[in-house]
């Protein structure tokens, strides 16, 4: 994918959910349950910095404010970062491209992109986010990652295929794997057409291990408990 397309999709995306932002912030008052369990398990300590990249209406902010948690929250909608400053009060928001964020290296004890990687188009802009991240983490400092799973869905399946023959035959600029998703109101009505890459768990892992984290893992389905959802969850760390 050439710089320009990416380009356009990324402020397709910023469009996307300022247009849907009302809607897509009623409907995700509450923690996907695996993430919850993942997140647990990090033992993060009392006063920690977290960012929280792609933090749409500050949802993630509930499962650590007894913690007393420094929260950091950037998004690309403007919209959605208006909810957060509704939700979380006291939190530190700014809208931004997290290809590159205002923050200083070394900043973070740990930083969370939830449901958000799967929206960068083309596969240096995503080596770049993952850079970024590597650089405002503290050393010794984790991230934490969730990317929906789109490989055992029919529904899904048949849309990536879709958007291969597309590309084969010249129609699409997409690169194979990138696919759009149909987002309809309450109504039923389509709205617009949410762009998508669909990561693969081996993907996910060497993403991370190129972008110089280690003890990296990745799993679909935390502690294989496969009552709790459908999304990869990555975590690895920063080398001192």
């Amino acid at each position: 994918m050439n710089k320009q397309t990416a380009k356009k999709l990324i402020n397709k995306t910023r469009d996307d959910y300022n247009l849907i932002a009302d809607q897509f912030a009623s409907t995700r008052k509450f923690n996907w349950g695996d993430f919850a369990i993942a997140l647990r398990s990090l033992h993060i300590e009392k006063g920690a910095k977290v960012l929280d990249l792609g933090c749409g209406n500050g949802r993630v902010y509930e499962l650590l404010k007894d913690l007393g948690i420094k929260y950091y929250g950037l998004d690309i909608s403007e919209e959605l970062i208006n909810h957060a400053k509704k939700s979380v009060p006291n939190g530190h928001f700014v809208v931004s491209d997290l290809l590159k964020t205002p923050y200083d290296g070394n900043e973070f004890d740990l930083v969370l992109s939830v449901a958000t990687l799967h929206h960068i188009p083309s596969g240096i802009a995503r080596e770049q986010a993952l850079k970024e991240i590597h650089r405002i983490l503290k050393p010794e400092g984790y991230v934490m990652i969730t990317a929906w799973y789109f490989w055992n869905k029919p529904n899904y399946i048949q849309e990536i295929l879709k958007s291969y023959v597309a590309i084969l035959l010249g129609r699409s600029d997409l690169d194979f794997n990138d696919f759009f998703m149909i987002w309809k109101n309450g109504n039923g009505d389509k709205i617009t057409r949410r762009y998508f890459h669909a990561w693969r768990k081996w993907e996910l892992r060497h993403a991370l291990k190129k972008a110089a984290f280690v003890d990296t893992k990745v799993s679909l389905y935390f502690k294989k408990n496969k009552k709790i959802g459908n999304n990869l969850i990555a975590i690895a760390q920063k080398p001192k």
